[in-house]
Parts: structure tokens; sequence; C-alpha cells
């Protein structure tokens, strides 16, 4: 099965119950990448799934790191 890498975008009130049932979901077609947060110090007790990093870097996180798309003409 091909696992799809999830990026979750901030961990507040309902990131935070979005992560928890990334977590508790066990079907494996999924894979917990990235977790940008903007206070990192505020998630330092969070524990990441194996090879999910915290970051507060989005662009680390997004395919092409946040680059224009330049057929639209971005």
């Amino acid at each position: 099965m091909n696992n799809k890498r999830i990026a979750l975008l901030g961990l507040g009130t309902i990131g935070q119950v979005v992560f928890d049932e990334l977590v508790a979901s066990t079907n494996g077609a999924w894979q917990l990448a990235w977790v940008v947060v903007k206070h990192p110090e505020r998630h330092q007790t969070v524990l990441l799934p194996t090879g999910a990093q915290l970051t507060t870097d989005w662009r680390r996180a997004v395919p092409g790191g946040g680059r224009p798309d330049r057929r639209r003409g971005n």
C-alpha cells in the first residue's frame, strides 16, 4: 500500500483533536510526516509518531517549499 504523507498545520484546540485521531488510526494508509507549530516550546511533551518531525517552518512541510506554480503565472 502506498502511504500518504500528512503535514498537520497547527496543534491548538482543533489541531490536537485531529492529531489524536490521526495517531489513533492504525489503517496504515497515511504517515504523519510533519507537525507545524508557531510555539514549539508549548508542545515539548507531545509524543510524535516515529518519523514525524516538529517544525515552525511550514515550507519544510509543503512539497515544493511553497514556491509559486509557474504554470499558473503566480
